[in-house]
Formats: structure tokens, C-alpha cells, sequence
């Protein structure tokens, strides 16, 4: 899954079983968003453009709130 952040196509989150991964190039390259997390597996994605604030739920029901 993958998730657009509105007003910057160019900043993209994907969420995977490996982890969260974020790209500043519209997907050209990736980065792992979050290091260190241990619940891995993430099962959704969603954004709130007007907090700057992206949320990734896990599937061991952990929310990770990550801010950009």
C-alpha cells in the first residue's frame, strides 16, 4: 500500500511487512520511515495534511504517528 502526501506528489509512504518507507522523489528511491520499530508488518496508512502528520497502523494493533 502506498499513500501520497496532498500538495507534495513528490513525498510518498509505503507501507510493507518489512516496515514504513518514505520516498522525497516520488518513488525514485525509498528510506525506511521509522527506525527501530518492532511491530514490522504495517496494515494501513493515512494522512492528515492539515497536522503534517502521517499514521501507519500495524498488525499487532500498534498506531505509529509520525509527523513531517
Amino acid at each position: 500500500m502506498w499513500r501520497s502526501i496532498p500538495r507534495r506528489l513528490s513525498r510518498l509512504f509505503a507501507g510493507t511487512d518489512l516496515g514504513l518507507y518514505r520516498s522525497e522523489n516520488a518513488g525514485a528511491s525509498w528510506t525506511e520511515s521509522v527506525e527501530g520499530m518492532t511491530a514490522k508488518s504495517i496494515q494501513c496508512l493515512d494522512a492528515d495534511k492539515a497536522q503534517k502528520t502521517v499514521y501507519a497502523g500495524t498488525l499487532g494493533g500498534s498506531i505509529l504517528k509520525i509527523r513531517r
